[in-house]
């Protein structure tokens, strides 16, 4: 009988000795390196690649199967031609390739050296497994050893080694990725697809979602996630995580309608609700820390749509479980380090606004100045303001947002639609905005209400009129070198 060719190299061993004695009688089995010494040690017998190719191992190892016999075994088409120019060139066709690689990702997170670390990036592994991949009409290539138990019984089946294809390119791709995030790239657009949504941000619209790593969150329960649950969670845990005291943000339509920062979580949530309580009505709620049964009970008696925190306490998830709120548990994938937004032809990308304000950044320039409470007012204000859609302003007293004006086209109109938000309370309050005033009317419109203090970043060609305005309403007004729009 004349024996198929399995080629075997792999990183992780484990079943690879059973899988080698199925394959025995129906193939020569060609291995190299660790893999070898490993089938050989388990009493497989096995023709090294070294010897089969005529090329030794170099480099420590780093060539082993880079070698035109092993390609042209494996990329070899069952076609007349083909297989007359493999007989010309004393090859043989390769019909089964078992690889897994090295594992780059774990490697990493061990907190190994760089030189470690670059020694991870496998070669040969992820060549071997495309140039197979590519060529599925004829050869079946096994990427993961999960798929060890159905090779023998499925092999013959051409949507099978389809099917393991495609597994291959999505394992090489997640592979090459963490590689570039590693050495630098800030190109994150790549992904695998982890579930198709219900549908996008209108019922019309398709819609998926992908993972190029570990996502922010998990689902407890509730019904399945939506597209557009996703990108409002996405806001309010960016936002939440700017503050270490137990927070609650609450987002509606990608934007913060309450922030409120506490001692406990429970009045946290109370201090939230302050800001727009109507518009907190069915949000996205966001926690930076473990939610525990007081608060719970205070959500149970809200509208909730989706709800994340860190953890829940075995209270805490007895009441919330028996609402419908989508329940999500964040993991350690907590930041975003750069904005993607793709265009016709193309995608633009930048930095994430992660900038927090020192107080080197900012300074008085109004004659009346600001004591250190005014001034935590204002930085708490501006994280606010920061995580809001420009132009904005955020009116906050304490550790409280009032009210936001948001998505707004004039600084003016956003005033105005904060004031309005933070009613009565706006006496005595901050303002941050997130970028300058042009005009002075704005300072003169927020003053008139009530604002006792403003922080605003400079660069305005009329600054000067802005900060006259402060001065002649008696109010304390700091410039930051930093501006934040949101887009």
């Amino acid at each position: 009988m004349n024996k198929k060719i399995a080629l075997i190299s792999v990183y992780n061993k484990e079943g690879i000795v059973d899988l080698a004695k199925k394959l025995k009688d129906t193939y020569i089995i060609l291995a190299s390196g660790g893999t070898a010494q490993a089938l050989e040690d388990g009493g497989i017998e096995i023709t090294r690649v070294d010897d089969y190719t005529g090329s030794p191992e170099i480099l420590g190892g780093r060539v082993k199967t880079l070698h035109p016999r092993i390609y042209g075994g494996i990329l070899s088409r069952a076609t007349d031609d083909h297989k007359k120019q493999l007989a010309e060139n004393d090859m043989k066709e390769i019909d089964l390739v078992i690889c897994n690689l090295y594992p780059f990702e774990k490697t990493l997170e061990e907190g190994a050296t760089e030189e470690e670390i670059i020694e991870m990036i496998d070669i040969g592994g992820p060549t071997m497994l495309r140039a197979a991949a590519k060529n599925f009409e004829r050869v079946t290539v096994i990427c993961d050893p999960e798929d060890y138990r159905d090779v023998l019984e499925k092999k013959d089946d051409r949507g099978y080694r389809k099917y393991l294809a495609a597994k291959v390119f999505s394992t090489v791709t997640r592979y090459d990725l963490a590689i570039a995030k590693y050495m630098g790239s800030t190109n994150g657009i790549l992904g695998e697809q982890v579930r198709k949504l219900r549908y996008g941000e209108n019922p019309h619209q398709q819609a998926s979602l992908y993972s190029s790593g570990e996502l922010f969150y998990e689902q407890i329960s509730g019904k399945e996630v939506s597209y557009n649950n996703i990108l409002d969670v996405k806001e309010g845990w960016t936002l939440v995580q700017e503050f270490e005291k137990p927070a609650c943000v609450v987002i509606k339509h990608r934007t913060p309608c309450g922030v409120g920062v506490a001692d406990t979580v429970a009045e946290a949530y109370n201090s939230a609700l302050v800001g727009d309580k109507m518009s907190s009505f069915g949000g996205v709620y966001c926690f930076n820390c473990p939610l525990d049964k007081a608060a719970a009970e205070l959500l149970s008696k809200m509208f909730v749509d989706v709800l994340i925190a860190p953890d829940y306490s075995d209270e805490a998830l007895g009441i919330i479980s028996k609402k419908k709120t989508v329940l999500l548990k964040s993991t350690g994938a907590n930041r975003l380090d750069r904005d993607i937004h793709e265009i016709p032809g193309g995608f633009v990308m930048q930095e994430s606004n992660r900038h927090e304000l020192s107080e080197g950044d900012y300074k008085v320039v109004t004659e009346k100045g600001a004591d250190e409470s005014t001034i935590e007012e204002l930085l708490f204000a501006w994280k606010v303001v920061k995580n809001s859609s420009s132009n904005a302003i955020a009116i906050c007293k304490g550790s409280t947002a009032l009210g936001i004006g948001s998505g707004q086209t004039s600084r003016i109109d956003a005033a105005k639609l904060a004031v309005e938000k933070a009613g009565d309370e706006v006496h005595g309050a901050v303002l941050a905005s997130d970028a300058f005033f042009p005009f002075r009317d704005t300072v003169d419109f927020v003053a008139g209400a009530g604002i006792k203090a403003i922080i605003v970043p400079s660069g305005s060609i009329r600054d000067q009129e802005s900060i006259d305005a402060a001065n002649e309403h008696g109010i304390v007004m700091i410039h930051t070198k930093f501006r934040s729009f949101k887009h």
